[in-house]
């Protein structure tokens, strides 16, 4: 349910110009991730046309870094019924607050599994009368070794890094093309990566926050 249009927001200059470049593959891809304390995902939609309904969407989350190991929980949440241009972002936030310069926010309802965890993103679709899911970006993260290309390793507690966050990044080296890159949230909005970003990242756009 549509809740409200704000007029823009604006994030931070950036600081640090040597940083990687925030970067993620095509479809809609996960961009940013914050795993301890105040959770949030940022998927952004690389597609390269808009996305009409968000909706179609739903992200799988599995409390270990092999989702099909023995014992494994998970637990599912549908993206908002909402249309999403190229480039532009939707942000699942699990504690509010600043939109953060996305055109899209919905509360994050799943909780990420700080030890480890496994997250991708699926697309639904319709066809003769079934359900059919396609596979899409994936995210899997440890507090210890993580052995998976371009995924996340070595988490730091939300103790010895409250504000830590991980932002996508393309790589160098094979076979992974994208990385992650650890920073901290932004302490004064509290919005999403942050002071690290190269300000080509912070850009004004409408914003529509969608009810949970």
């Amino acid at each position: 349910m549509l809740m409200g249009v704000f007029s823009q927001a604006f994030l931070p200059t950036a600081t640090a110009a040597s940083a990687p470049i925030l970067a993620g593959p095509s479809g809609l891809a996960l961009i940013e991730i914050k795993i301890t304390g105040n959770e949030f995902v940022m998927l952004q939609n690389n597609t390269g046309s808009t996305i009409t309904d968000l909706s179609r969407y739903w992200l799988y989350n599995f409390n270990n870094i092999n989702p099909l190991a023995s014992g494994v929980s998970s637990s599912t949440q549908q993206l908002p019924v909402a249309a999403l241009g190229p480039g532009q972002t939707v942000l699942l936030n699990s504690n509010g607050g600043n939109t953060c310069g996305a055109a899209v926010t919905a509360k994050l309802s799943i909780s990420l599994t700080d030890s480890g965890g496994f997250l991708q993103v699926a697309q639904t679709n319709l066809v003769n009368g079934t359900l059919q899911q396609v596979p899409g970006d994936a995210v899997s993260w440890s507090s210890g070794a993580n052995t998976t290309p371009g995924m996340i390793a070595s988490v730091p507690s939300s103790t010895a890094a409250p504000a830590g966050a991980y932002y996508r990044y393309q790589g160098s080296i094979s076979p992974a093309s994208y990385l992650w890159q650890l920073s901290d949230v932004d302490a004064v909005t509290s919005a999403s990566l942050m002071s690290k970003l190269p300000a080509a990242r912070y850009q004004a756009q409408p914003i529509r926050v969608i009810s949970s």
